[in-house]
């Protein structure tokens, strides 16, 4: 693998893991339906 494709690899699991916790907040703000 390149640097670059490294750097995007990385980029990619930051970006799921900072979606996985705004929804994962999203999910506890909520009430319980």
């Amino acid at each position: 693998m390149t640097e670059d494709e490294v750097k995007r690899g990385v980029k990619d699991a930051i970006g799921l893991i900072e979606v996985d916790v705004a929804s994962r907040a999203t999910t506890h703000r909520t009430p319980a339906k």
